[in-house]
This record gives C-alpha cells, sequence and structure tokens, in this order.
C-alpha cells in the first residue's frame, strides 16, 4: 500500500462492506452533535487495514431529494479529505446526516466534524484510559435515565463544548 498523504480521498479510506458498517453501528462508540451523528470503532484488528475510513449515512426518510442526500455526502467528504491529520489513528467512522445537517452552513458542519477529531475522541479516550467513564460502565434506560438514579441524564458532549468555547 502507498501512503495516504495529500488531500486525496482513496477507495480504501471508504467504507465499503455491510459487514464493516454494522461491525461500528453494533460495536461503537457514540457522539451526538447538534448537527450529526458520527459513530467509530477501532479498526487495529482487521486484516489488510492500515488507515482511517469513513462511511457516511444519509437517509432518505429525513432528505427526500437525492440532490441534497448527494450533496451532504460530497461535503462530509471534503471535510474528512481536507483534514486528515485530525482524525483518531485507525478508526473506521459512520456520519449520520439528517436534514439539521443539509440546512446549516457548511463552516458549522466542519466545525462540528472537526470537534469530534479534535477534541471529543482525544478527551473521551484519556477518561477510557484513566478509568473514568466509558461503554460498558453504566447502563442508560431508553428514557436516557441511570437505573437506579432517577432524574439524572447520560453525559451530553454539547453543554461541555459550550462551556468550552465560553471560557475560549
Amino acid at each position: 500500500h502507498e501512503r495516504i498523504s495529500g488531500e486525496v480521498f482513496r477507495p480504501r479510506e471508504r467504507l465499503k462492506s455491510q459487514r464493516d458498517f454494522q461491525r461500528v453501528m453494533n460495536g461503537g462508540r457514540n457522539f451526538n452533535g447538534k448537527l450529526m451523528r458520527i459513530k467509530y470503532s477501532g479498526n487495529e484488528g482487521l486484516k489488510d487495514v492500515d488507515c482511517t475510513r469513513i462511511g457516511i449515512k444519509v437517509p432518505k426518510k429525513f432528505v427526500k431529494r437525492a440532490v441534497d442526500r448527494n450533496l451532504m455526502k460530497r461535503r462530509i467528504r471534503e471535510i474528512f479529505r481536507r483534514n486528515k491529520d485530525v482524525w483518531p489513528a485507525r478508526t473506521d467512522l459512520i456520519v449520520m446526516c439528517s436534514d439539521t445537517t443539509l440546512r446549516a452552513k457548511y463552516e458549522d458542519v466542519k466545525n462540528e466534524f472537526l470537534y469530534w477529531g479534535n477534541e471529543y475522541v482525544p478527551r473521551n479516550a484519556n477518561k477510557t484510559r484513566e478509568g473514568g467513564n466509558h461503554k460498558g460502565s453504566k447502563t442508560w434506560t431508553a428514557r436516557g435515565n441511570h437505573k437506579g438514579n432517577k432524574g439524572v441524564a447520560p453525559p451530553n458532549p454539547d453543554k461541555q463544548r459550550d462551556s468550552d468555547s465560553a471560557a475560549a
């Protein structure tokens, strides 16, 4: 394999198979932003995979027109392609878009996607290494309450981001 450098989106940087999509969707971690949702999972153990790969989902249910779905996919691929140094190494990610993503400005979509790569993933990786809150440590009910603690909501990354930007 040649090195992936520069602003090129190579075919091997794309999630293609249903098996890969299912692996990330069923076993990956989750980021819920205001404009998009990102599921991600490491791909270290996979054969013939040596880079970060992306898959994009834009459901017809939320975005009816094909030209709009394609526009969103082009925008996400462009952000991914131009910022390869930001993404976590050897990670598969699926970006799920909705009509909110379509209505948002390109810069807002870019900022949220870059926030995920620059701040959210490294911060959660540190929590996991330190033995903090990570997948499997708490069970959340469908209403978002921790079992045994009524009225307690799961951590919200948007609130953390808002306080980070206010401090800057």
